[in-house]
């Protein structure tokens, strides 16, 4: 089985776009001049391919683990009283958005399998503007175990 690209995009998409804590903007492609009046994003792009390792391999296949960055950005109020809700909302975005995603584990057999990364939460600017972002971060790994046909 060879992955249809355009089908694990829409499921990753998709799976964003469903996540209700909090709504997101999906952006499929890196944030790049984010307007801060859509907040929050959940951006995802495609970072490249993992080589197989020893021992994921068949006899007529090698395994291939395709990696996308999912980052979610919201923006950095300076108002107290923003604090806490908006690390609330970060952690039931992790919570939320993995288990969107574990749930369907097979992208809708689309691919073998995936894992995450642990994620990580930072502050940060996006391209040139002033604002200030919070992000959530981690890597989404899409496993292929029929990725390459290894020629006879």
């Amino acid at each position: 089985m060879t992955i249809q690209t355009a089908d694990i995009v829409e499921h990753i998409q998709g799976h964003l776009e469903a996540c209700t804590t909090p709504q997101f903007t999906v952006i499929n492609g890196e944030p790049l001049g984010l307007m801060p009046d859509a907040s929050p994003f959940a951006c995802f792009w495609y970072t490249g391919r993992t080589s197989p390792v020893e021992g994921e391999m068949t006899l007529g296949n090698r395994m291939n683990l395709y990696r996308f960055q999912i980052t979610c950005l919201w923006v950095r109020h300076p108002e107290l009283a923003t604090l806490q809700p908006l690390e609330d909302e970060i952690w039931s975005a992790d919570i939320a958005i993995r288990t969107a995603l574990w749930g369907d584990f097979t992208l809708n057999n689309e691919a073998t399998r995936l894992n995450t990364t642990d994620s990580t939460v930072s502050y940060g600017t996006v391209g040139e503007s002033p604002v200030q972002w919070r992000a959530l971060e981690f890597e989404l790994q899409i496993a292929d175990l029929e990725g390459e046909t290894i020629a006879a």
